[in-house]
Formats: C-alpha cells, structure tokens, sequence
C-alpha cells in the first residue's frame, strides 16, 4: 500500500468508500485517456491552423457534451423542471442540434408555458428557418410575459402579420 493510500484513510479494504473511490478514480483515468487520444488526433493534422482550430472546437464542445450529460441527470431526478429543459436547449443550440434545441424548448413549455426565455429562443430558431408564422406566435407569447426583446426585433426586420 502506498503512503498517499495510507494518507487518504485507505489502507484497510474494508473502509465503507474503498470500493466506490477505486471506481470514481478509474473511470477519471478512463476519461483523461480518451481526451488525450482526442488531442492526439488533432495533433496528426499538418496545418497549424487546422489544428488550433480543430483543438478550440473539442474543448468547446468537450465541455458542452460533459454539461449536456450533467443537465440530462438532473432532468432524470426533476423531470417536471421547465427551466432544466430550457438550459438543455441552450447547450444543443450552442452545439449546432437545432432539432434537439427545439425539442428541449418544447418540452420546457409543455412543463411551464410561461417560460418566456423559451418562447423567445424558439421564435429565434423559427425566424432564422424563415418560418415566420411561428417566429411571431412564440414573440407575441414572450411579449405577453414580459419578454420584449424577440417582438422588438421582429418588428424591425419583419412584416408584422395581420391579426
């Protein structure tokens, strides 16, 4: 047995932790192991920008991934939680899963329908896809709950259809 195992308190087997720590830290290991292989990856690239490129996109979304996975065990233990599905839209949109950003900020209304940050990211989605229709139906819901900011923008760009 090493002296930081003796140090940390597991120098007996039968210590009640023993068993879990010895999984948590293996499955670090486990998880530095893949990010290095990744990184490794990167590094076989013989453009210097596509490389550096390359390494900010995995970091970026490396953490992105690792934050959709914590919101996802979250949304198990509190499925009726409007604004954990919202966050979970956010990080997909950062990510570029339009499909699963839309999804997730449907599911936020069907828990909350006066969640207005999530009328507003919709009615975003919908007027860059050019579906206008509903860009103005989920601007007028956000604007009915205090949410100017997507109504305001709209009016700007958009011909404001006809009630």
């Amino acid at each position: 047995m090493s002296s930081a195992e003796r140090r940390a308190g597991l120098e007996n087997p039968a210590y009640p932790g023993y068993d879990m720590i010895l999984v948590q830290i293996k499955n670090i290991f486990k998880e530095k192991l893949k990010l290095i292989e990744m990184i490794f990856r990167f590094i076989r690239r013989k453009d210097d920008n596509s490389f550096i490129r390359g390494l900010s996109e995995f970091a970026l979304n490396y953490d992105v991934d690792a934050e959709i996975e914590t919101q996802k065990r979250f949304l198990e233990e509190n499925p009726n939680n409007a604004k954990g599905y919202f966050n979970l839209g956010v990080l997909y949109y950062f990510q570029g899963k339009v499909e699963d950003a839309i999804n997730s900020y449907t599911k936020a209304l069907e828990v909350d329908p006066n969640l207005s940050e999530a009328h507003k990211n919709l009615g975003e989605i919908y007027a860059v896809r050019e579906q206008h229709d509903l860009a103005w139906k989920h601007a007028q819901s956000a604007e009915r709950l205090g949410n100017r900011k997507l109504i305001e923008m709209l009016r700007r760009y958009l011909k404001e259809p006809i009630a």
